[in-house]
């Protein structure tokens, strides 16, 4: 049935925007081919509609209304459990964060653990992060015993900057001193 189509018409999508200098590249196919999987409820399609709105949103009509457009499918993504979404909602709602209230971070935190604690290809980066905003207590209050757990996930999972962050926990100790 159409779910055997599924595959093929999201590689299709992904293939129109993948290489700008390509002669394929096409945006009005790749946004046809993409937002098609999306009006069909298609998780992956959310996912991948949400990356090519924000990557391409300053060759398209509108820029703003692109990202913003690129915001609603990615959070349509996250609630359907991909959770790479939930990563890059975290990363499009950082650029304002010194701005942002107290909900807005702990919503940002929100989505950051739930792509740090849930299998997807994001997970390394997005447990090093959290590791780093507990460690920092920029985003949520200063807590190292669940910062040297993130760290020591994100390591786990083969992120470079986690196994760095991860080693600096253990030699200078959870308080931050010399244990050594």
């Amino acid at each position: 049935g159409a779910n055997a189509f599924r595959p093929a018409v999201l590689t299709l999508g992904q293939f129109f925007y993948g290489e700008k200098e390509s002669k394929y590249f096409n945006l009005r196919k790749a946004y046809e081919y993409l937002g098609a999987l999306s009006d069909n409820g298609v998780p992956e399609g959310q996912l991948a509609f949400g990356i090519f709105l924000y990557d391409n949103s300053d060759l398209m009509k509108d820029p703003v209304k692109a990202k913003g457009l690129s915001l609603k499918q990615l959070k349509l993504a996250a609630k359907n459990n991909m959770y790479a979404a939930d990563y890059l909602i975290f990363l499009s709602m950082y650029q304002n964060v010194d701005s942002a209230s107290a909900k807005i971070k702990a919503d940002m935190m929100a989505h950051l653990e739930r792509a740090a604690n849930n299998e997807n290809s994001a997970q390394g980066e997005a447990a090093l992060y959290a590791a780093i905003y507990y460690k920092n207590g920029k985003l949520v209050d200063r807590d190292v015993s669940i910062s040297m757990k993130y760290a020591q996930k994100a390591a786990r999972l083969g992120n470079p900057d986690g196994h760095y962050f991860y080693g600096k926990h253990i030699l200078m100790g959870v308080s931050g001193s010399p244990d050594y």
